[in-house]
């Protein structure tokens, strides 16, 4: 097998390049195109482009050869030889028989130089012009720094309202798109299996919920939940081929128990990243502790918090945590208040979750900022507002960790029935971008007047964040830590850049934000929305076949060749015709809904040429709750943000 990477620069530099072939022309200025006095080249010189020689004449770059057009013309475009060929020269290349060779310096392949052990499944990887190596399917996808791994870490978080039926519930996705079978070797806190993954096969693993982790420890104190420590608390899942793979809290939203329905009523779901794509530095992105009162008899307060997770994936990994909010204490963990910093020590799968603080009731709502009430005819509400909340929380390890952040079950906007548990793996830093399309998730209902919260956290002090167009909101200067939250009109798309990498979330809003029903579907769900920077060409994405409804969101360029076209599982295919443009960002939209004719599981989507980049995120509803998590992402390590 021959595979080959493109370098990022030149798939960026591609997809904004056009590229005239009629006449042979390669001039994006069209006055300069016959303007023999302002030469944009030296005559005579040649370079490559887009696979392809280049000369000048005239002072004007013309396509003098395209490589890979006809018998005996190479390939590719060699840019010390400046000429079409086999393989780079001086470097090694891959062959057909999935071995590597030498290139000779005229561009022509020469003799072998390693032999891959194709019996042990290691194949030809091409990994840049010029380098080839052996490597196994695992080894491909660690070096792509993409979510496709082989090695992975689940975890669950708190979702202390689940039901009794749900207890085995905690649901791992892993979606085996190769041709190759599959092992999944598990270790968790119950102890390891073995389970076998086919070729082409999508597998939904039940997995025991850690009831501490997902109670909040709040067995052992009431209803109010507690943060903590835990031994070998995560689920550490390695396979021996690459997987997409998400995890589900709980899978379910309803289960038949001798006859009668169980609903979850709280669900969410999270996207995992590779082993090799986590990093030292994450900010959280959470939401406030919910407070309310019942106005009439009999009183009662209740109370939900947000929470931040933490996994190491090595021993003795020292995690450092300066808080936003006030946390809840927990077994040998003391409270915490905005701007403490602590240092926690973790082995390998210990887990660390800390909960904000609960020791507040609507009817004494604190005056801090951000802080709001409000009242209905049942409840008094209350937001607490920054001090207990987890937003811009800053996590630091000296290890590579994973970190997850989201919400017991959270109330959007928080006087909005009803709450649901929110969940999201969190990008590292270093993957944060500058670029974002928020697209809105589809009405639940034909007509519904339903939106989207969106919510952009800074790394870096003095970030200016900018909305597109500039009546979702006014250009916002934010310090590190600090973030802005926008709940724009129903279903108005907008784009919003930032000149230093941000972290940006939705959250789906509670039912009643558009219905009374008290059996409608949907309720608060959490994903991040993918940057610009870091869209692919291709992706492999699941559907829960336990929820009714899915959806995926495609944001595509808006300047989509008249020939490009995306196929979803080879029958679907979307041209420029199916997306709404919105605004002036440069992109389209398309809300795809994956139900009628395509059935929920595993699904590929694909664009027409690699430099076609595109984004996704997939969603879905069902009585009462609902799910939403970016569809895939590549993690390129773009920025540096000091941790």
């Amino acid at each position: 097998m021959r595979i080959t990477f493109m370098l990022l620069f030149v798939v960026l530099f591609a997809a904004g390049c056009e590229c005239s072939r009629d006449d042979k022309t390669n001039n994006t200025n069209a006055q300069n195109s016959q303007n023999l006095n302002n030469p944009v080249c030296t005559e005579g010189d040649k370079k490559c482009e887009l696979n392809m020689v280049q000369l000048c004449e005239n002072g004007q770059w013309r396509i003098f050869k395209e490589c890979g057009q006809g018998e005996l013309t190479g390939p590719l475009c060699d840019p010390v030889l400046l000429e079409c060929v086999y393989c780079y020269s001086g470097g090694t290349a891959c062959q057909p028989d999935g071995h590597v060779y030498y290139c000779l310096p005229d561009g022509h392949i020469g003799e072998k130089k390693e032999d891959c052990d194709l019996e042990y499944e290691e194949d030809c990887i091409e990994w840049s012009p010029g380098e080839a190596v052996c490597g196994t399917d695992c080894n491909i996808a660690r070096l792509s720094r993409s979510y496709l791994g082989c090695d992975l870490v689940a975890t669950v978080t708190a979702n202390a309202s689940l039901r009794p039926p749900f207890a085995d519930n905690f649901g791992v996705a892993l979606d085996n798109a190769g041709d190759r079978d599959a092992t999944v070797y598990i270790e968790g806190p119950d102890g390891t299996r073995t389970e076998d993954l086919p070729a082409h096969t999508l597998r939904v693993i039940l997995l025991p919920f850690h009831e501490p982790l997902r109670s909040g420890s709040s067995l052992d104190s009431g209803l109010t939940l507690r943060s903590g420590q835990y031994t070998a608390a995560a689920y550490r899942l390695t396979t021996t081929q690459p997987v997409t793979a998400y995890q589900f809290n709980p899978y379910d939203f309803v289960l038949d128990v001798t006859g009668i329905d169980y609903y979850s009523y709280t669900n969410d779901a999270s996207l995992l990243l590779p082993v090799s794509s986590l990093g030292q530095g994450y900010t959280a992105m959470s939401r406030p502790t919910n407070a309310y009162d019942t106005v009439l008899p009999p009183l009662s307060q209740k109370h939900s918090p947000g929470f931040v997770t933490v996994v190491a994936v090595e021993n003795n990994t020292a995690v450092t945590v300066r808080s936003t909010a006030h946390t809840a204490a927990g077994d040998g963990l003391e409270t915490m208040a905005p701007g403490d910093e602590r240092t926690f020590v973790l082995q390998k799968n210990d887990v660390l979750q800390l909960v904000t603080a609960q020791d507040i009731t609507a009817g004494q709502c604190p005056e801090t900022p951000g802080s709001a009430t409000e009242s209905d005819q049942r409840f008094l509400y209350c937001n607490p507002g920054a001090d207990y909340d987890l937003t811009g929380t800053r996590v630091t390890s000296d290890k590579p960790v994973a970190v997850w952040s989201g919400h017991n079950c959270s109330f959007v906007p928080y006087q909005t029935w009803a709450c649901d548990h929110l969940e999201e793996m969190l990008f590292p830093h270093e993957t944060w971008g500058q670029r974002f399309v928020i697209g809105f998730t589809a009405p639940v209902e034909t007509a519904t007047g339903e939106t989207n919260a969106v919510r952009v956290v800074a790394a870096e002090d003095d970030t200016v964040v900018t909305f597109s167009p500039d009546t979702i909101a006014a250009p916002r200067t934010l310090a590190a830590g600090e973030w802005v939250e926008v709940i724009p009109p129903p279903q108005q798309h907008f784009g919003m850049t930032a000149d230093k990498p941000v972290l940006v979330a939705r959250f789906m809003v509670g039912q009643n934000y558009w219905t009374t029903a008290q059996d409608a579907s949907g309720d608060p769900s959490m994903g991040l929305v993918v940057p610009v920077e870091q869209f692919r060409d291709e992706y492999r994405f699941t559907t829960p076949p336990s929820f009714p409804a899915s959806w995926v969101n495609i944001i595509v360029p808006a300047d989509m060749l008249s020939g490009d076209t995306l196929t979803l599982d080879q029958t679907t295919v979307l041209t420029l015709a199916d997306f709404t443009v919105i605004g002036d960002t440069g992109f389209a939209l398309a809300q795809l809904p994956l139900t009628a004719g395509i059935p929920a599981g595993s699904h590929h989507l694909v664009a027409s040429r690699e430099s076609l980049r595109f984004g996704i995120e997939v969603y879905g509803f069902a009585n009462y709750t609902s799910y939403l998590y970016p569809g895939g992402l590549d993690l390129y390590q773009i920025n540096t943000i000091d941790k």
